[in-house]
């Protein structure tokens, strides 16, 4: 049932949306504010319906039981009769699987989205060009500044007078690239968020790569050839836009390394 639910946000999760080498920290934010406002969207009764009446009507298709089993009620002792003057209401079966079973599962997937890409985030956005004429945009800025331990003074200043120099349909890069030298407090603010990764995928996927590489029969190998090797196959779509027909001229056009022997 959650599964049926969550199909419409899935694709989000999946490797060309938030593990591309190309994605940055400002399309990730605003793709993870739009999935929790869409979970948020779901934890209601209404969507809990809905959801309900496609497991049941999918059941039916594949000939499953769909009847939700009925929870015993446990007896109280005794002893505790005389202190419980009003019993409990029970759940209903649904009551309960909305509750502990759906709605538990959605609060999940919004904790984990909010801890991993927090509010603070996007104090990010306002080094964009077109973000730049926002209100409290140079207080965001300045906050950005003093969590890297710059100085807040010389990065809003600096942030104002590249107003000039950079024309809002600019992209990140091409703001970056068109900042003065001399900017040193905003040139490093770009610096970090043109480096900062979206997730550490990319990371695993090295160490993951290394224990492929670096096998046994290895054991003898430079570190040189081992970086070497470890690039060649992480990086494997750098080999692939290479001319094989190039790389054999260049090898053919080195000197000749042979060594004689005698």
């Amino acid at each position: 049932m959650n599964v049926g639910t969550l199909a419409e946000v899935l694709p989000m999760f999946r490797r060309e949306t938030l593990q591309s080498p190309s994605s940055d920290i400002l399309s990730a934010q605003s793709q993870m504010a739009a999935l929790t406002a869409e979970l948020s969207r779901f934890r209601s009764d209404e969507s809990y319906e809905a959801a309900f009446t496609e497991a049941e009507s999918l059941a039916q298709q594949l000939d499953i039981e769909c009847q939700l089993p009925v929870e015993r009620q446990r007896k109280l002792p005794r002893r505790l009769d005389a202190s419980v003057s009003v019993p409990a209401a029970a759940l209903s079966p649904s009551d309960q699987v909305k509750i502990k079973l759906y709605f538990a599962v959605l609060d999940r997937l919004l904790t984990e989205v909010k801890e991993r890409f927090p509010q603070e985030l996007t104090d990010y956005a306002f080094l964009e060009p077109r973000h730049r004429n926002a209100i409290d945009a140079e207080v965001h800025v300045r906050r950005l500044a003093n969590v890297y331990g710059l100085d807040d003074a010389a990065a809003a200043s600096q942030w104002r007078l590249s107003h000039h120099l950079v024309p809002c349909s600019a992209s990140i890069l091409e703001a970056y690239r068109l900042i003065p030298l001399s900017y040193t407090e905003l040139r490093r603010l770009y610096q970090i968020l043109l480096t900062l990764p979206v997730t550490t995928a990319s990371v695993k996927r090295g160490f993951s790569k290394l224990s492929l590489v670096k096998t046994k029969l290895r054991s003898t190998m430079g570190q040189e050839r081992l970086e070497a090797l470890l690039h060649a196959s992480v990086e494997k779509y750098i080999l692939i836009q290479l001319d094989n027909a190039e790389l054999v001229a260049r090898f053919a056009a080195k000197n000749d390394r042979r060594m004689l022997l005698s």
